[in-house]
C-alpha cells in the first residue's frame, strides 16, 4: 500500500486530498481517493514531511499558496478508521 497526501495540481495550487494505491482481491493495483469520516479538513500543502507511527500518518509542515507567516498545522490521519485530527499548530 502507498498513501499520498496533497502536493500540487497542474496550476501549482496546493491540494489536501489523500490517495491510496491498493492491491485488490484480484491482485491488481488501483488508486482510491480516501474518504474522511469526520469533518476535519486538512490544510492544503506540498513539500511536507510525513511519518507513519502504526496506523497513523503524521503530516508536518510544508508550504501552501499563501505568503509567509501562514499557519501550518500538524495533522494526523488514521488509515484504519479514516479520520483526521489536528495534533499541534506551528507558525512559520
Amino acid at each position: 500500500m502507498l498513501i499520498i497526501f496533497g502536493e500540487r495540481d497542474s496550476n501549482e495550487k496546493a491540494l489536501n486530498d489523500i490517495w491510496g494505491f491498493y492491491k485488490n482481491k484480484n491482485g491488481k493495483w488501483k488508486w482510491v481517493k480516501e474518504l474522511i469520516k469526520n469533518n476535519y479538513i486538512m490544510k492544503s500543502r506540498y513539500n511536507q514531511f510525513c511519518v507513519f507511527y502504526g496506523s497513523l500518518m503524521i503530516l508536518i509542515g510544508g508550504k501552501n499558496n499563501k505568503r509567509n507567516n501562514d499557519i501550518i498545522p500538524i495533522d494526523v490521519y488514521d488509515i484504519e478508521i479514516n479520520e483526521v485530527w489536528n495534533l499541534l499548530v506551528l507558525e512559520w
